[in-house]
């Protein structure tokens, strides 16, 4: 089920504990799989674990992210702010979810406080795209 392997990479994260490579290879190839059936809070959670882990294999965080992408409009300020944070740190270069996060971003940065517009400045420079809300009205005042 997806709920309990976006769970169990949610533990193995937060224990710190490196999993054999065989369990990791079975997991991740389970949400690479599946991750369109994943509901949105096990598609975060998956994501964050796997950045908790430091695990940065593009075969594998790309299918999460593109998943993510059609779905961007509908989670909730906080969620975006979080995707687009573990998005920035991915290494992962695609720009039409990077042009999609922006675009989101935009949209609703008039409204996002603390966190959520702290994670949302963040992921801009780590994705070197400061340039691209330079225009956001409020961001640079």
């Amino acid at each position: 089920q997806p709920q309990d392997v976006s769970m169990l990479l949610w533990s193995l994260s937060r224990l710190q504990w490196h999993a054999h490579p065989e369990l990791m290879s079975r997991l991740t190839q389970h949400a690479v799989m599946e991750c369109p059936k994943y509901s949105d809070s096990a598609l975060l959670v998956t994501s964050l674990s796997l950045a908790r882990m430091n695990f940065t294999q593009p075969p594998v965080l790309a299918p999460l992210f593109r998943n993510l992408y059609g779905r961007l409009g509908f989670l909730k300020d906080n969620q975006l702010a979080l995707v687009f944070v573990l998005f920035s740190g991915s290494g992962l270069r695609d720009q039409a979810i990077l042009g999609r996060m922006l675009f989101e971003t935009q949209k609703r940065l008039q409204h996002l406080q603390g966190r959520d517009f702290t994670n949302v400045v963040m992921a801009c420079f780590r994705s070197s795209t400061p340039s691209l809300m330079k225009d956001v009205e409020g961001l640079y005042d």
